[in-house]
């Protein structure tokens, strides 16, 4: 009888600590979600300032450009806009939950690290 309570014992630590790693790994995975939401929330923020500082002077009627400086607010738009259109992308692209280390690279872009097939 005792013998079999031991190894009943034994059965169950090794349950527990199954289930203790399990625990650890789900509160790495919460983890590595918010960072990624974070960055993602980082990098979409940063061009759609640029934008709507730009459509708000528009608005306003701010003095307007010298032709001379359109171009180069366009391209900064345009950069603004590509880099939101790739982090749209590579979420689209990217269909699974890895630790942070992975990444991949689709259409000649990287996908956030914690966010790859």
């Amino acid at each position: 009888m005792l013998r079999r309570l031991r190894g009943r014992e034994r059965v169950l630590a090794r349950r527990l600590a199954q289930e203790q790693r399990r625990a650890e790994e789900m509160e790495a995975l919460v983890r590595q979600r918010t960072e990624l939401i974070m960055r993602i929330s980082h990098e979409l923020r940063t061009p759609l300032n640029l934008i709507q500082g730009y459509a708000e002077l528009m608005a306003e009627g701010a003095r307007p450009l010298p032709l001379e400086e359109l171009p180069e607010v366009a391209a900064e738009v345009r950069r603004a806009s590509a880099t939101m259109l790739r982090l749209v992308d590579d979420l689209g692209d990217c269909r699974g939950f890895r630790p942070a280390t992975s990444t991949c690279s689709r259409g000649g872009s990287t996908c956030a690290k914690s966010f790859c097939p």
